[in-house]
């Protein structure tokens, strides 16, 4: 979640050295207030008539009131939570309040910054995806031709070795992608994950 333009919050990659991405909860006022406007708190627009969520002056009314509960951030009076507008899972999208459905765009971790892991760099394995950032290796079939995949315009192949760039990947910690070391090209699904081919 991250504060933009002012006062909309949206849902960002995470980025450890930006305050607006960071709120703790407030034992005073009972809201979840910002680190970079620590007068200001999580607010449901126009006093609770709107479904869009706001950074706002802190005031403690129930439109600023929220629990976490099984994953979900919900308001306490009318129990509507935390929820990324028409559940697309992209940089920027809009934060809203609505009706609980359970559905992936609704599921939350609230995750302490002071039991962050470190950072992962260039090298440091990643026992999330099972790989070393960054670093380069190539992938062979087990089949008895010993194969690499390769990439030919955009679609990946299997080819017999011949030590190109095409035939290297690394694993990108930024995307969380397998990117090809000569295109720069992460491995995609096709029809936004909907085919058949990668």
């Amino acid at each position: 979640m991250t504060i933009k333009g002012g006062r909309n919050l949206v849902v960002n990659t995470m980025d450890r050295t930006k305050e607006n991405q960071i709120f703790f909860l407030d034992p005073k006022s009972k809201t979840i207030k910002s680190v970079a406007q620590k007068d200001s708190s999580i607010d449901i627009q126009r006093a609770g008539a709107s479904n869009n969520l706001q950074i706002w002056t802190t005031n403690s009314r129930w439109f600023q009131l929220f629990k976490y509960v099984d994953g979900n951030v919900a308001n306490i009076k009318d129990n509507r939570v935390l929820d990324i507008a028409g559940g697309k899972d992209i940089d920027g999208q809009n934060l809203i309040i609505y009706k609980k459905h359970n559905g992936l765009n609704q599921q939350w971790d609230i995750v302490y910054i002071d039991e962050l892991k470190p950072e992962l760099v260039k090298g440091d394995f990643d026992p999330d995806f099972g790989m070393f950032v960054e670093r380069e290796f190539s992938i062979i079939t087990n089949m008895g031709s010993g194969r690499y995949i390769d990439t030919v315009n955009n679609n990946l192949v299997i080819k017999t070795r011949r030590e190109t760039k095409t035939q290297k990947w690394y694993y990108d910690r930024i995307s969380r992608t397998i990117m090809n070391s000569e295109t720069k090209k992460s491995w995609d699904i096709v029809n936004s994950g909907r085919g058949g081919a990668i």
